[in-house]
Order: structure tokens, then sequence, then C-alpha cells
């Protein structure tokens, strides 16, 4: 057997009780596991308007490339060997991606109490070594156990473990993270997508249009339509009604506010406009939304034209 278990074992000593040890308290196992990866920059910037999985946590790895992801109104730079969670209802969107070598890992899944994560909230982690080689027999595992037509129980216990396991060890690592500094991370990002971001903030509850923003900025409309796309891959009106929606969304799950009052305060104007913009994306009313049990969610496209007016 190997000379180093040996060693340690050989450091054990008596147990003053046998019936009292380590590990009264439980962690939860991640349910509903899913991989996928994006190699391409346009792919990962269009996906991430057209799908969205609301209730569900993202795990994100940098395998190559750094890029920033705009979390709310944070923007949080990934290089290659980081990992971000991002959480339940968090809007998401990426810039300034190295289109040189371009390889991201996305894990996503269900996890309950969610405030079991909330530390990991706006973190960047560099994964250690160990967690890196899990992750690699984490992915490995899963990609023999998609190819079968159905996977044991114990297989699949071992998938969660694995994950489990990656997410307790960044839990650790975090605990060394100056919060301070993770407070002040994205504050200081330049490029219009932070702009949009931080005016969207500071304009929270507000019906703002093209014109609010352009003028804010100090450029005329179609600049703004231009260098907006140019930056961030997709229209300007694209991103700002998904943003909508995505901070609808959320307040009417974690939320109890009336639903006239969600739709003021994610800057739709009246309660008829959030009505119909709701249903004509998400296919069905805010309140049969709030009341049916999470699913995963793809926004419906929309014309431009309506979009950026």
């Amino acid at each position: 057997m190997d000379g180093d278990l040996r060693k340690l074992v050989d450091y054990l000593s008596e147990p003053d009780d046998y019936f009292s040890g380590v590990g009264s308290g439980s962690f939860p196992s991640p349910k509903n596991l899913l991989l996928f990866a994006r190699h391409d920059v346009q792919e990962l910037q269009q996906q991430a308007l057209a799908n969205k999985s609301h209730h569900r946590f993202v795990l994100l790895v940098a395998v190559e490339g750094a890029g920033t992801v705009h979390v709310n109104h944070r923007g949080l730079t990934v290089n290659p060997g980081e990992a971000l969670l991002i959480h339940p209802y968090q809007f998401h969107y990426y810039s300034g991606i190295d289109r040189s070598k371009f390889d991201w890992l996305f894990i996503t899944f269900e996890f309950e109490p969610e405030d079991s994560l909330v530390s990991l909230k706006y973190s960047v982690l560099d994964l250690p070594r160990q967690a890196r080689e899990i992750l690699k027999s984490f992915v490995a595992h899963y990609l023999a156990s998609v190819g079968q037509k159905k996977v044991n129980y114990v297989e699949e216990f071992l998938l969660q473990a694995q994950l489990q396991r990656i997410l307790l060890m960044m839990l650790k690592q975090q605990l060394g993270v100056d919060h301070a500094l993770v407070e002040q991370q994205g504050e200081t990002g330049s490029g219009i997508l932070n702009d949009i971001n931080r005016l969207l903030m500071e304009r929270a509850g507000k019906v703002t249009l093209l014109t609010d923003f352009a003028e804010a900025l100090s450029m005329s409309e179609s600049r703004l339509r231009a260098v907006f796309r140019e930056q961030a891959g997709v229209s300007l009106g694209e991103y700002l009604r998904n943003y909508r929606l995505n901070r609808a969304m959320g307040m009417l799950r974690n939320s109890q506010l009336p639903i006239a009052e969600v739709a003021d305060l994610c800057g739709y104007g009246s309660l008829q406009a959030f009505s119909r913009a709701f249903s004509n994306s998400v296919g069905q009313s805010p309140m049969a939304y709030r009341q049916r049990k999470p699913v995963p969610e793809k926004i419906a496209e929309e014309p431009e034209a309506a979009l950026e007016s």
C-alpha cells in the first residue's frame, strides 16, 4: 500500500469518544446536471440572450481565452483556468473575449437551498490543481454517461458528488479571498457595456429610451447603436429587452411584489405594456409565469425595429 498513507495512519490517535466525530451537518447535492461548451464568440453572445435557464446555476470555466462576464451591473474579468458561478436569475452577458483561442465550459445545475452558495456571488476564482483534476475526471465521466441510454443511479451520484466537491473546494478557496476586493470588482471597467449597465442601475425603475442613453453618453443614437453592436455582438435594443425581461422574471419568482410594481421597477412604464411584452416574449402572462414550476426559458425573437424604439 501507499507509503504516504501508512505514515498518515501512524499519526492517528485514540478517539476520546467513539460516538462523537466530525461531520454533523450536510451539504446539498447539485441536481439535473448539464454540460456544454462554447468555442465561437458570436455563438456565445447570441445564445446568452436567446436561451436562459433562469432558475439554474451556471458554473463557467474558462479553459482557453480570457473575457469579461457582465453579471447584473458588474463586469468580471475571467482568465484561463478561472471559474465563475452565476446564480439563478442573474442577468449575464459577455464582451472582450479573446477570439484567438476560445474554449469555455458551462456546467448548469439546480441546487437548493441557493443560500448555501451565496458567498460565491461575483467571485472569480483560480481553480487549484486538485479542483482541475476533479473537473477533468468529471467531464470525462459525463461524456461517458451521456452516451448511454440509461445512466444507473451510482454513476449519477458519482457525477453529483464530483461537482459537489468542486463547489466545496471553491467555497473553501473563497474563505481566503479579500471580500473588499470582490466588492470592487467590475466598478472600474470600461467600454460601452459597462456604461449601459451603470446607467441601467442608476435609472432603475424609470422608463429609459435609446435617446436617454445616447444623451447621457454624449453620442448620437446611430453612433451608440453601432458602437454597442461592435463591442457586444448584438443590438442594444435586444440587449435592453432581455435585461428588463430577465430582471422581471427574477422579481416574479423571488418576491411577492405586485405585478404592477414589478412592471414599474423594470422600466416598462405601465402594467399593460409589461404584460404585452412579457406575454409576447415568454409565451404566457406574468401571473401565469409566477405561479408555474420553473423550467428553462427561451426568449422569443422580436423585430429589430420594435426592440430599438
